[in-house]
């Protein structure tokens, strides 16, 4: 089965990103998605009603994630 939800935040999280920065972003997006209470606004992303909640956890977990890959990215130049 396709999990299109987790496919768009892995996604999220790798946009122009080079491959260590991209491993790093989707640490921080599986982190993220695993333990929803300690990223703000994950866990009440997922309460959303129907299918909206079962994607929009993944996607700002992936934000989270592309945030930190581009902190790292940074960090690198």
């Amino acid at each position: 089965w396709i999990v299109a939800d987790e496919a768009a935040g892995t996604f999220i999280s790798g946009i122009g990103l080079a491959l260590p920065s991209a491993l790093a972003a989707l640490a921080v997006f599986r982190v993220a998605d695993i333990f929803k209470a300690a990223f703000p606004g994950v866990a009440p992303a997922e309460r959303l009603p129907g299918g909206w909640g079962i994607a929009a956890d993944d996607i700002l977990a992936g934000v989270y994630g592309l945030a930190a890959g581009w902190a790292v990215q940074t960090a690198l130049a």
